[in-house]
């Protein structure tokens, strides 16, 4: 009996640790969306080139900020700038900053949206870095701060190859140019002039 109860506390233990990641997972995503689309959009309303949006900015601090909390662990400022350079040097190196403009203006060039502009290749690339950022942090935040054997540089490669799966990116890039279509549509209303009768 005292075996058949420590086997069903140890079972009730293991579904507690995984409901408790799945809500994790969950509200660290939505997080990371958030900072998507503040990235993108800032990025669509003042063109610059997403590399140099996403070294100065101070949009991934807040986000990493955010997800450590949720994660339940304590970083200061100064910490959330180290691994915020830590991981755009990893990004750099596997040449995902400068290549991320590509892939995601041939996504574009495949799906059935007219909108290949600049601006929007660049809002969206820079929304699309932000959540490969943003996974690769939930690694680091689930596994207690490490990046494994591998390193830092692994997990980012893992993500990437990830985000850059066909459906997934596909998927992402249908959701931005909606998300782009739905704010240039709101512009276009806000400036049309009074209905009189």
């Amino acid at each position: 009996m005292a075996d058949n109860i420590l086997f069903r506390s140890n079972k009730l233990g293991i579904k507690s640790k995984n409901f408790l990641e799945e809500q994790r997972y969950l509200i660290s995503n939505k997080v990371i969306k958030k900072y998507m689309w503040i990235t993108g959009g800032v990025i669509l309303v003042n063109p610059l080139p997403a590399v140099d949006f996403l070294t100065t900015t101070s949009v991934n601090l807040q986000m990493i900020m955010e997800l450590s909390k949720i994660y339940e662990i304590k970083l200061t400022k100064k910490d959330a700038k180290d691994l915020s350079k830590s991981l755009l040097n990893a990004l750099a190196k596997q040449g995902i900053l400068k290549g991320g403009l590509s892939i995601i203006s041939n996504a574009l060039a495949t799906s059935l949206t007219k909108i290949i502009i600049s601006k929007s290749i660049q809002s969206i690339t820079a929304g699309w870095i932000v959540k490969i950022v943003g996974l690769s942090l939930i690694e680091y935040f689930k596994n207690g701060q490490e990046w494994g054997d591998g390193g830092i540089q692994e997990v980012v490669d893992k993500i990437y190859k990830i985000s850059k799966r066909e459906d997934i990116l596909n998927n992402f890039v249908k959701e931005a140019t909606s998300k782009i279509e739905i704010s240039k549509n709101l512009k276009s209303k806000k400036s049309l002039p009074p209905f009189i009768i």
